[in-house]
Parts: C-alpha cells; structure tokens; sequence
C-alpha cells in the first residue's frame, strides 16, 4: 500500500499532535505490506520510504493557498491507495473515489472551549467539516471515542478506536548530567503550557512544598500568562522549555513523580513515557488517565491543592518504595506500542486500498 499522509503538525521539534504523527509514521514505515508514505507536512523528517511534500506556506496568503488549492492537486500527483490525515483538518479540493482516514485526538474546542485562544477556537468549529468528508475515523482513545460520538452521534458506525504507545527511544538512551537549575530533588511535568493543563492547581501546590523542585519541560502557549509570572516568582519552580529525548529521559529516571494534573485530554503521552521510564506518575481523575494509566498511578481531584500536594509529599518521603510503586504502570506502558499502533492503522487503510 501506498499512504498519503497530511500532517501540519509533523516536525523536529514535536508536542502533541506532531509527536504522534511522527511516531505512527516512523512504525508505518516498518511495516512490509506499506511501500510508500508520501508525506504532506510542516518540516520533514528522516524516515525510510518517506518521500516530503511542503503542507505549509511562507505567509498568510501563500498557505491558505497551499490549504484550499495546492495541496489537493498534489495528492494527485501523490497518488497514494489511502489518504490518511493525522488530525481531522482537511485540505480543499481533495481527488474524487480517494479514500480518506483521519485521526480525531480530542473535542476540546466542544467539550472545553474556554481553554483555547480564541483564534484556535473560531478555526476549530471550521475544522468540523473534515468529520464527515472521512470514510474512516480513527480515535486516539475510547474517551475521545465517546465524547465525538455524544457530539456527532451519526459519526459512530465509522469510528474506530487505537491506542498510542510510550516513546519507544527513551529506554535505550544513556542517562546525561542534568540542567544546572536542577539542583534538587524534583517532581517533573511535560507538555505544552496551555490552560487545560491546570498548571495554576501544580503551583499552588508547590507552595506548599518548599523543600521540592517542580521542573517543567516544554513550550509555553497560550493564555497561560498569569501562571508563568508566578511560575517564575516562586523559588522552587523552573521552566526549562522545550528538552530534547535524552535530557527527558534522565529526568523521567531521576524525578521523585510525574506530575500531570490536565483538566481535559484526548489521550496523554507523557504520562506513558514516564511510566515506561519507571517514574511513579501522579495524575488528574479523568477518565482518559484511568484509561492509559490503569490502577497504577495515584489519581487526585482537580481542584485540590492540598491533596495534590499530599499526594506529591507522600512519594517524596517514599523514595525506597519508588520500584514498587512503579512496576504496575511499568507494565502497563509495556502494553501500549506505536508498532502494534500502525498495524491497527494498517489494517484500516487495508479496508479500502485498491
């Protein structure tokens, strides 16, 4: 088979959405019965039988051309067996008969909408057309299964669900010295700085524990400006930004907990990276983190600092416990793989190749 790919978010320094894609791109590419990935997509990266197309513009006016003409006459030149969008953002004027797949990560923008910029907000109920302009749509999880079906209930008879697995890399990389802010014993969190990460309820809690570090790795987005001055008035916080897999993974392996106290996600990577790592992980009670964590990880409300803070003191006074406590989310990250993944994934594209 010969796969399209459209990803706008694809690049080499992924969060989210980008790491996902390149993960399931990376495990298509292993597979025997998959020829060619002719890739549409923000920057391209060196994966075998992967061939780049630009998916972006250099402006405004030269991307919303690439977007609403371009790119649809490329995919005919593509001429890929299935064309597969790694989220549910379509391009225009796509080739009549061609089958088209697309992954839904979350409904943020209907479930939570008051957590995004206002910019992402008015585009995503634009987005919606590309529900139903899919022959298949895979969800990232049963939760966001559930929650595009309560939206869109005439969607469910072509959803199917496939879990995303840990960082298959991280585990084979050698522990390296840690940034010099690092000067203590720490509890870490990954991810994008945005609103749904409940980073206000993770600082309040830190007050409470002056004696702990909170590190937190990655890129500051959006309507979070509030909690990054008190992030960086507080004397045991810092702000690393974005870490590249090796720095990440002696972190995971020397931090007291992981720490991810999300209002709302569609599935939840970090807190599987860590997991594999053998990081005990303290996670919000969502459903989504029952889902991907299992019985291992300690869950705390959303809103409790206190019990946050707990929860956060009791693994620091427990250190010797640490291999205990974090063999089952151990062996529930060994469970989920970006290689069983795209097998998953293949195996739709395969309902509809020619």
């Amino acid at each position: 088979m010969r796969i399209t790919v459209f990803s706008r978010t694809l690049s080499n320094r992924p969060t989210g959405r980008g790491v996902y894609a390149g993960e399931m791109i990376r495990a298509l590419s292993e597979l025997p019965e998959i020829e060619a990935l002719e890739v549409f997509g923000k920057e391209p990266i060196d994966v075998p039988k992967c061939r780049f197309w630009p998916a972006c513009g250099r402006n405004g006016v030269s991307d919303a051309t690439a977007v609403l003409w371009r790119i649809g006459k490329r995919v005919k030149e593509a001429a890929g067996h299935v064309f597969w969008a790694t989220t549910h953002f379509l391009p225009s004027r796509l080739p009549q008969g061609l089958p088209v797949v697309a992954t839904v990560h979350d409904l943020v923008w209907r479930d939570h909408p008051e957590t995004m910029a206002w910019r992402k907000r008015f585009v995503a109920w634009w987005l919606e057309r590309g529900l139903r302009r899919t022959d298949r749509i895979v969800c990232i999880s049963e939760f966001t299964r559930q929650r595009l079906t309560a939206h869109f209930p005439s969607l469910e008879p072509i959803c199917r669900v496939i879990l995303s697995g840990p960082n298959p890399r991280l585990a084979g990389l050698a522990d390296v010295p840690l940034p010099e802010a690092v000067d203590r014993p720490f509890v870490l969190t990954v991810g994008t700085l945005e609103p749904r990460k409940n980073m206000a309820l993770l600082l309040e809690a830190m007050r409470l524990l002056p004696d702990l570090l909170l590190v937190h790795c990655g890129p500051i987005g959006w309507n979070v400006a509030r909690e990054v001055a008190l992030a960086r008035t507080l004397p045991n916080v810092r702000l690393l930004g974005y870490q590249d897999e090796t720095v990440l993974a002696s972190l995971y392996r020397r931090a007291v907990a992981a720490v991810f106290p999300s209002m709302y996600e569609g599935f939840h990577l970090p807190p599987l990276d860590a997991a594999s790592l053998g990081c005990p992980v303290i996670a919000s009670d969502i459903p989504v983190h029952r889902e991907i964590l299992g019985s291992g990880a300690a869950y705390v409300p959303l809103r409790d600092a206190a019990e946050l803070a707990g929860a956060i003191r009791r693994l620091a006074q427990a250190t010797v416990e640490r291999p205990e406590r974090a063999a089952p989310l151990r062996a529930r990250a060994a469970q989920l793989s970006w290689k069983h993944a795209a097998r998953q994934l293949a195996d739709v594209f395969r309902e509809f190749a020619r």
